[in-house]
């Protein structure tokens, strides 16, 4: 099989997973596999895997291929993170470590009611398969501890006691140790050799695990590491080994005071040297009980075994519930094409016809079942018409519909929508994508849960832009690397009543199906939107019954954060306001599910409401200098910021966008901004990159900590009444990780206060001012 092994934490020279992804190539040559060690989506995508195997919960599903988790942390690590909770529930599979772990997706799974597999046997971070080699006689056996003391309040005193002793030999990350002057030996190697070398020099491995992987029982590589060394094992009593490996390791008492811990550790290295033989036989057992059960290729053969049957099921299960609703519905004439289970809406009109056959591709190349494309063309282009006739297949026929150029997009989609005549209808635009399990999938969702009128998907953003990446947060590190990561998973929410009377938007455009039935005389009048025609569609299905997400991300919305083909970046925020209020006058006084009309919802939710689209915020005024709080900046027209407070906004990835709506429509001003950085435990300073409606308006080395304001003119190419700010940095900071404050949060910029005026001055100059 062909695996891409995702190295989450690309911008570290060495780690625990970079040793583990090491082995795991080593361990799929010796079996015949080819497995790639990859960072990013297109990376994925250039080697087109079998299956993708993701090490850490910070990296969601991002590309097609099916996706298959390792939860072999603690759950208190990641159960309380909704970033990394949502990326657990994007995988197409799981490989469980523990119980601990299948006790989390149980919770998880009740919750959402969608089950995916998981494997019955526990994959962990172990070792490569390795012959036993004893301790030649006459050779000394000493203690040996390896590990990058990330957390170092796991075992501080003891290990200060055991190197008092000189009878520890420490291996890590020179920082990690510079405490221990008199047992550090260096740094080794994450080749997938050179730390089991290490160990076996030395002959007695201590094993420690932090208290989250202790009371979830989710062993750490120690284990593995030194049994594959050959090594004698003195672990704590983790259950896992005390299970496992019984009398074949010595169990520290870790509840005990460090002085008789410590002292315990050194009898047990005083018995080795009295008594070799036993030592070596007692090594013996505990290597062939994990070499047998849990290698590296052990664990890789029912790995590929597991995925092979999910994948089967998973296919069959679609194929499934896709042909039971095509026998439901009768041909139209003998021998004919199939009806369509779906009939798909493209707008279409205004783009570059290579992304309009991209879209529609994506549609013809769905796995399973028949669809009709309904191709609605608001410009009357002969050669869309063309596109029509040559892109359709004999499983997606394309019907091109003419609509009138009002100048709303909602136009065109309910020009869509009167020609439905499928069970199904689903909407794409002409520069977006999905998998090819997409339609179907959902049509399965359909199948498994009846009781619903639309169903949804997860949906992946794709920035199409050179040079505009993803920021994630396992992407900070030492290394200065760029992570070119274009993808981003950014809805995988179940439904949300409350959030889409809100209107909050957890729901891609192009990510969900709805039935048919739906379609009733009043919902087919068009609103005349210019836009948020989606959300008042979404608003009028829901009046009957709640949504269904299938719990996969299975479309693409292709993003371009600059150019000009972004056609959302070129509606003005008065717009947006003033569609937003037509938006809820329309259904003001619909009746929802639950008895009570939208108006009166909204209002329960007032707090939430006061906060949304499309009331918009009060604009920045001109020649006063305030705060960027809540009052000017509307939560909907931000990109990876924190939210608002009273004196600032912080940046929570190394690139963060904004808008601030100015009181007067303006092509040259003056703008004077005051941002400081949160910082880096590595570093006293870093560059920071603030933009302006695609200008540079500063660029330069902020010490961290410090107040800096900036005060320059910017010429626009034309009349704005909006400030676009991009914001880019080098590192961010949690505060609470680092043991410097009680935030939680990853911190980048801060941009506290914001003035401009309509003048340019004499010199175009840029003022600092450490504070």
């Amino acid at each position: 099989m062909d695996i891409a092994v995702v190295n989450g934490f690309p911008r570290f020279s060495g780690s625990a997973e970079i040793e583990y992804i090491t082995r795991f190539l080593k361990a799929a040559q010796r079996l015949g596999h080819r497995a790639y060690e990859v960072v990013t989506s297109d990376d994925i995508n250039e080697c087109r895997p079998d299956f993708v195997l993701v090490t850490h919960e910070f990296t969601p599903k991002l590309t097609p291929f099916f996706t298959v988790g390792a939860l072999w942390s603690p759950p208190d690590f990641f159960s309380r993170d909704p970033r990394r909770v949502r990326s657990i529930q994007s995988y197409d599979a799981y490989l469980v470590g523990a119980p601990s772990v299948s006790n989390f997706l149980d919770e998880v799974e009740f919750s959402t009611e969608v089950k995916k597999p998981r494997s019955d046997f526990y994959f962990l971070p172990t070792a490569l398969s390795t012959e036993f080699k004893p301790r030649p006689l006459g050779d000394h056996f000493e203690l040996v501890y390896f590990g990058v003391h990330w957390d170092g309040l796991r075992h501080n005193e003891l290990l200060e006691r055991l190197s008092d002793s000189g009878e520890l030999n420490l291996y890590g990350p020179p920082g990690s140790w510079s405490s221990y002057p008199k047992s550090y030996r260096g740094a080794v190697a994450f080749d997938g050799n050179s730390v089991s070398d290490t160990l076996s020099r030395h002959g007695i491995a201590l094993c420690i695990h932090k208290q989250e992987h202790y009371r979830a029982n989710t062993p750490s590589m120690r284990l593995f590491e030194a049994a594959a060394a050959s090594c004698l094992i003195v672990s704590d009593g983790i259950a896992f080994a005390r299970e496992v490996l019984g009398d074949t390791a010595f169990y520290l008492d870790m509840s005990a005071p460090a002085e008789k811990i410590a002292s315990d550790v050194l009898d047990i290295v005083k018995w080795a040297n009295e008594n070799p033989t036993l030592a070596n036989a007692m090594a013996k057992r505990s290597h062939d009980i994990l070499n047998e059960n849990y290698s590296i290729e052990r664990q890789l053969k029912d790995c590929c075994a597991f995925v092979e049957l999910a994948k089967r099921t998973a296919s069959l299960k679609i194929k499934s519930a896709v042909n039971d609703f095509s026998l439901s519905i009768p041909r139209q004439k003998p021998h004919g094409r199939r009806p369509a289970l779906v009939d798909v809406i493209i707008r279409t009109g205004g783009r570059d016809l290579g992304l309009l056959r991209r879209s529609i591709r994506s549609i013809t190349a769905q796995t399973f079942g028949n669809f009709r494309i309904l191709l609605v063309d608001y410009k009357n282009r002969e050669d869309v018409r063309q596109v029509a006739i040559q892109e359709e297949t004999s499983r997606v026929e394309i019907t091109y519909l003419q609509s009138p150029d009002t100048g709303a997009r909602s136009t065109a989609l309910w020009t869509g929508l009167k020609n439905v005549t499928a069970p199904f209808f689903a909407n794409q635009d002409d520069d977006d994508t999905c998998s090819v399990d997409h339609l179907p999938s959902l049509l399965k969702a359909s199948k498994d849960f009846p009781n619903h009128d639309l169903y949804y998907s997860g949906l992946v953003r794709v920035e199409e832009d050179t040079g505009d990446y993803i920021a994630a947060p396992n992407f900070q590190g030492p290394l200065d690397i760029e992570i070119s990561e274009r993808r981003d998973l950014v809805f995988l929410d179940p439904f949300n009543l409350s959030n889409l009377i809100g209107l909050r938007n957890f729901i891609g455009s192009n990510s969900y199906i709805a039935r048919s039935s739906c379609l009733e005389p009043r919902l087919l009048t068009d609103p005349l939107l210019v836009v948020g025609e989606d959300m008042y569609l979404y608003l009028m299905i829901a009046r009957k019954r709640a949504f269904k997400c299938s719990g996969t991300p299975t479309a693409f919305w292709h993003w371009r954060s600059t150019s000009k083909g972004n056609s959302m970046l070129n509606v003005e925020d008065e717009c947006w306001q003033r569609e937003g209020h037509k938006l809820l006058r329309m259904v003001a006084n619909e009746q929802f599910y639950g008895g009570l009309t939208f108006s009166a919802m909204r209002l329960m939710l007032s707090d939430m409401a006061a906060q949304s689209w499309p009331l918009m915020p009060t604009v920045f005024p001109v020649g006063e200098e305030h705060y960027l709080s809540s009052n000017y900046l509307p939560p909907d027209r931000q990109l990876c910021f924190h939210g608002a407070e009273p004196h600032g906004i912080w940046s929570s990835a190394k690139k963060a966008m904004l808008r601030v709506r100015l009181a007067e429509e303006t092509k040259s001003v003056t703008v004077r901004l005051t941002f400081n950085t949160a910082g880096s435990v590595d570093s006293k300073s870093q560059i920071v990159v603030i933009d302006i409606n695609g200008q540079n308006f500063f660029r330069g080395r902020v010490e961290n900590g410090a107040t800096m304001a900036v005060e320059r003119d910017i010429e626009f190419q034309r009349v704005m009444h909006s400030l676009f700010i991009t914001v880019r940095c080098e590192s961010l900071l949690n505060p609470a990780a680092a043991g410097v404050g009680s935030d939680a949060r990853d911190l980048g910029v801060c941009l506290s206060k914001l003035s401009y005026v309509m003048l340019l001055p004499a010199a175009n100059e840029v003022i600092y001012e450490p504070s």
